[in-house]
């Protein structure tokens, strides 16, 4: 009729916009729904008074941006164990002759092969951030000891001509390791900075990976 006049539409607030629909059923209210890039979806309780998005969506979120850096740090870290593999078949009876030089290219292997590791675990689906913690912090506890264990132990031996260049040697496996240790604990606490650590972390292996290489297939030749 003339006289009748249109309501204005209701507007839903925030918390209703969520997803509900794509998910392909009914959520309780106050719930959300996220979106991973896989085309999955992830229901995360909101919060009732703020209505903003629960830790487990925030993580979630935090974690899908870091998918695509550590996928190419993965495959990275994949071909350069294997060229320090070649690189130490190549020279193996003089590595093999050498307490130094053995042991030099068991701290590179496994530091390599620690990154590899820790990168492979962040592209774990679905995970929470303290239980990616954990599993980093594990992995970097145990890479960090290999070399530990291999300096102290050539210490004890004598450095012989390797003593001008053994701290040096210390100081690198040291900025390599101790990152994947740091994030373990800053992803163990909740604190999404571990992701940024973590990245510089498998950057500083491969620069150690690459002088370890280099160390083997060339220096050990002069």
């Amino acid at each position: 009729m003339r006289g009748d006049t249109l309501a204005p539409p209701t507007r839903r607030s925030d918390r209703d916009q969520t997803p509900h629909a794509a998910a392909g059923r009914r959520w309780p209210p106050g719930s959300g729904v996220v979106a991973l890039g896989d085309g999955t979806e992830v229901a995360s309780w909101l919060d009732d008074e703020t209505g903003r998005r629960s830790p487990m969506v925030e993580s979630s979120a935090m974690h899908e941006q870091w998918t695509n850096f550590f996928l190419g740090e993965a495959g990275a870290a994949a071909a350069l164990t294997g060229l320090l593999v070649v690189a130490i078949s190549i020279n193996i009876n003089e590595i093999v002759g050498d307490r130094a030089l053995a042991g030099r290219a068991g701290e590179n292997v496994a530091i390599l092969a620690g990154s590899l590791v820790a990168a492979s675990l962040a592209l774990i689906p679905v995970q929470d951030r303290p239980w990616l913690g954990l599993e980093v912090a594990a992995v970097g506890i145990f890479v960090w000891t290999i070399p530990v264990r291999t300096q102290i132990t050539a210490v004890r031996q004598g450095l012989g001509k390797a003593a001008p260049t053994f701290r040096s040697r210390v100081f690198l496996t040291q900025v390599a390791t101790v990152p994947t240790i740091a994030t373990g604990v800053l992803l163990a606490t909740g604190q999404p900075a571990g992701y940024s650590v973590l990245a510089f972390g498998i950057l500083a292996t491969f620069a150690v990976g690459i002088l370890g290489a280099w160390v083997l297939l060339v220096e050990i030749l002069r």
